[in-house]
């Protein structure tokens, strides 16, 4: 019988204080759609680099905003995942809203 090595315990895991302290440096930069989109519908300022997804380095260029002073975090997933969350997008130049857009060729 052959007995297949586990890749995922091939590296020991951290003791927990040490996850503690990864885990809590990671929510300190990161961030998801959902709270995002929960701060934004309650009006909570706040300043987050998102690109158009997890293939796309733009929001981490966009998080070295932090190397200016400004306090950034990183949204996970960029606009893919906020799209698959269902979350409206606003194209243009101006500032949008969360009101979700009128369907193409409605005549709205």
């Amino acid at each position: 019988m052959t007995t297949t090595r586990s890749l995922v315990a091939a590296t020991r895991a951290v003791a927990p204080a040490q996850a503690e302290e990864h885990l809590r440096l990671r929510l300190a930069v990161d961030t998801e759609a959902a709270d995002v989109h929960h701060d934004l519908e309650h009006g909570v300022a706040g300043v987050v680099a998102y690109c158009d997804g997890i293939g796309c380095n733009g929001s981490t260029k966009g998080a070295y905003l932090a190397l200016l002073g400004f306090r950034v975090k990183e949204m996970l997933g960029g606009l893919d995942w906020w799209r698959r969350e269902g979350y409206p997008v606003t194209v243009g130049s101006e500032p949008g809203s969360l009101a979700p857009a009128a369907p193409a060729g409605c005549g709205c």
